[in-house]
C-alpha cells in the first residue's frame, strides 16, 4: 500500500490522501479513480450518503468530488491564510452541509463555517472571539455539533469542549491540557483513519489500538462533565 497520510472507507469507497494526490478505491480495492487537484491535500471525508467527497489542503483549499461520476464538482480556496490550515472538518449526518473550521485573518484566528453540501456555498459562518480557538468539530449520535478548543486568558489557555450551533458556541466545559491534548490527536488520528503515517507522526505517548478501538468522542467529553457539574 502507498504511504498515505490517511486512508478511509465507507465500506463502498476507500480514499487515500498522500498529500499531492487523492486515490479513491472501490469496495474490492480496485483504483477507481485519482486526483491532482489541490497540493498539500493530507485528509478528507466522505458524505454520510456516501455521494460527496471532500479533500481539504493545509494550504487553504477545497476540492469536492462526485463519488457516483468520479468527478471533480468544485475547487475552491477557502483561505488566503495558506498554512496550518490543519483544523476540523465533518458532513452532518444528513448530508446537508459540510462544517469547516477555517483561519481567514491569520493563523492565531479562526471561525466555523458551513457550506452547502451539494452545491459547496457558503451558507453560514461564525468567527470566534479575539483569537480564541478552535481545533476540530465532530457530530454527536445525538445530532449536536462538538467542538474542542480553548479561551485565551491572560495567566493561561482554558481549554474546553463545547456545542456549537450557527449562532455560536451555546454551551461548554472547562476540561484539563492533557485531555485537550489527547482528544485533539484522538480526533486527527480518527479523521486519518489511523494510517501508520498519522500515528508515527502524532506526539505524545499513545495506545494506538485503544483509540481506534475505544468511544473517544467530543460527546463522551462533554457528557461527563455536565454529568460532574449536575452533581
Amino acid at each position: 500500500m502507498k504511504s498515505f497520510w490517511s486512508y478511509i472507507s465507507n465500506g463502498n469507497n476507500s480514499v487515500g490522501c498522500t498529500g499531492q494526490t487523492v486515490y479513491v478505491y472501490d469496495k474490492e480495492g480496485n483504483e477507481c479513480a485519482k486526483f491532482k487537484d489541490i497540493i498539500y491535500a493530507y485528509t478528507s471525508s466522505i458524505s454520510p450518503n456516501g455521494r460527496i467527497l471532500a479533500v481539504k489542503s493545509t494550504a487553504g483549499w477545497l476540492a469536492v468530488y462526485s463519488l457516483e461520476t468520479m468527478n471533480l464538482i468544485k475547487k475552491f480556496r477557502f483561505s488566503e491564510v495558506d498554512s496550518s490550515q490543519d483544523d476540523g472538518f465533518c458532513f452532518t449526518d444528513d448530508s446537508k452541509h459540510f462544517i469547516n473550521i477555517e483561519r481567514h485573518i491569520d493563523e492565531l484566528h479562526n471561525s466555523v463555517v458551513w457550506y452547502d453540501a451539494q452545491t459547496f456555498e457558503k451558507v453560514n459562518s461564525f468567527q470566534m472571539n479575539g483569537t480564541d480557538h478552535l481545533d476540530d468539530i465532530e457530530q454527536g449520535t445525538d445530532g449536536q455539533l462538538y467542538v474542542l478548543g480553548y479561551f485565551r486568558e491572560k495567566r493561561q489557555n482554558r481549554y474546553f469542549v463545547g456545542i456549537i450551533t450557527k449562532d455560536g458556541i451555546t454551551d461548554w466545559q472547562t476540561i484539563t491540557l492533557s485531555e485537550y491534548d489527547f482528544y485533539w490527536h484522538c480526533l486527527n488520528l480518527k479523521r486519518c483513519g489511523f494510517t501508520d503515517k498519522a500515528c508515527e507522526w502524532t506526539h505524545g505517548e499513545y495506545d494506538f489500538e485503544k483509540i481506534k478501538n475505544g468511544n473517544y468522542s467530543l460527546k463522551r467529553l462533554f457528557d461527563y462533565y455536565k454529568e460532574k457539574e449536575s452533581g
